[in-house]
């Protein structure tokens, strides 16, 4: 009676050393996944940010080209305006000078 007892208790102490195996098994294997579904965020947080950084760099770049397309494009409405200005004096000096030159050179074909 007393060895079938043991034998009783022995398998049960066996039983719940075997369930409490595959508790210890069961809850790593959850912990092993929650760090991989962890991994899993922080790589597609990392990832996320790495495009949204990308984005701002392309954005800022846009802005940039647009802001040198418009100093170009003052600088050569500023070269035009120069170079008009440098045409009309050189037209008016000429027509002083034709006026003042032609006046004279009209009377001397005269006289001549």
């Amino acid at each position: 009676q007393g060895r079938k007892e043991a034998e009783e208790r022995a398998k049960r102490e066996t039983q719940a050393r075997k369930e409490a195996e595959e508790r210890a098994k069961r809850e790593a294997q959850g912990r092993k996944e929650a760090e991989e579904r962890a991994k899993r965020e922080t790589q597609a947080r990392k990832e996320a940010e790495e495009t949204a950084r990308k984005e701002m760099q392309g954005r800022k770049e846009a802005e940039d080209k647009a802001r040198k397309e418009t100093q170009g494009k003052k600088e050569a409405e500023d070269r035009a305006k120069k170079e008009a200005q440098a045409r009309k004096e050189v037209e008016d000096k000429a027509k002083k000078a034709a006026a003042a030159g032609g006046g004279g050179g009209g009377d001397g074909g005269l006289l001549g």
